[in-house]
């Protein structure tokens, strides 16, 4: 299970995760959060907004991500033969990434219906607000190119 450092989980997050993916037989889950401010514990008087994503439409993911966030649920080995992440030097967006290569490569991505944790939006300091957006669009699409180009990712 990977917990990015800007999402806080739920109590119950690990153990809905297990049991989603014991009855699922998924090789990842990623599920629904809430988005608050600031850097306290949340609480539901501190969410904003909520952002489910959709699974593993590869159609949506070509233009927003939609497959689900940093925080996920994976099978180790099913992670591992999928060639994991990749790390570039200030660029964002290899959750993205990584979860539309692993839907292109035919592992079986779900969507647990719950809210499972929270995700805290600070402009000031996280990745995604302090990167090149061109740079990070074009990480996260690069295993989309197999759509078009048949060439092993």
């Amino acid at each position: 299970m990977f917990l990015d450092d800007d999402n806080y989980a739920s109590p119950h997050q690990i153990s809905t995760f297990v049991k989603a993916a014991f009855y699922s037989h998924a090789d990842a889950l990623t599920a629904p959060h809430s988005i608050f401010s600031g850097s306290s514990v949340p609480t539901e008087r501190s969410v904003q907004r909520y952002w489910v994503p959709l699974g593993a439409s590869l159609s949506v993911g070509l233009f927003r991500n939609c497959f689900g966030d940093a925080n996920f649920f994976v099978n180790t080995d099913a992670f591992i033969k999928s060639g994991g992440f990749t790390e570039e030097y200030l660029v964002g967006q290899e959750d993205h990434e990584f979860l539309a290569k692993f839907v292109l490569q035919g592992y079986h991505l779900e969507v647990v219906p719950e809210l499972l944790y929270y995700r805290i939006h600070d402009t000031s300091s996280q990745m995604l607000f302090n990167t090149d957006p061109i740079l990070n669009q074009v990480h996260y699409a690069r295993p989309l190119r197999l759509i078009y180009f048949k060439e092993d990712i």
